[in-house]
């Protein structure tokens, strides 16, 4: 299971924290939330291991000096996919799978994300995703189905009609 990146995404503003502080850097069990996520990485074992941040984040930067990771600059907050484009510089002449996850998400385990990156290896698959199923769904976004079950999108809460909002299948964020 050889990866050739992770792509770790902590370029986000934090308007949901209402925090100055960079959300990935809040401590979480007396460490900032951001260095599970790097701790799941090399564990992993890619090639690279890159983290993107916004221009704004001297923080992260400075929590980031002594860590072995290439930063990348999401210029502009344009979502999820212009975070990642940031990064596709910094994959030149790598080939093979990429993982990509959230920064904020300290609670992933290193089971799940081998399983994913199985899964999306065993089927062949151009783009895998990890996707939870909750009773009450909090406020994130809804992965969008077709009749047969290919997921056609992963729409933010906010921009959902109202039906899609009774969607209870979840992006958990890798």
């Amino acid at each position: 299971m050889a990866l050739s990146a992770i792509i770790i995404l902590a370029a986000g503003r934090s308007k949901r924290m209402k925090t100055r502080k960079s959300k990935v850097l809040h401590s979480l069990l007396g460490r900032p939330m951001l260095f599970y996520g790097l701790e799941l990485a090399e564990k992993l074992k890619p090639a690279k291991t890159i983290v993107v941040v916004s221009p704004k984040s001297q923080d992260i930067r400075d929590a980031l000096a002594s860590k072995k990771v290439g930063l990348a600059v999401q210029k502009n907050p344009r979502g999820t996919a212009d975070a990642v484009a940031a990064a596709l510089p910094m994959l030149k002449g790598l080939k093979g799978e990429a993982l990509i996850y959230y920064a904020d998400n300290p609670l992933f385990r290193l089971h799940s994300l081998k399983a994913l990156v199985r899964a999306s290896q065993q089927g062949k698959a151009a783009i895998s995703l990890l996707s939870a199923v909750f009773p009450h769904p909090p406020a994130f976004g809804r992965v969008i189905r077709d009749a047969k079950g290919k997921v056609m999108a992963v729409i933010e809460e906010r921009d959902c009609t109202e039906e899609q909002k009774k969607i209870r299948e979840l992006n958990a964020g890798a």
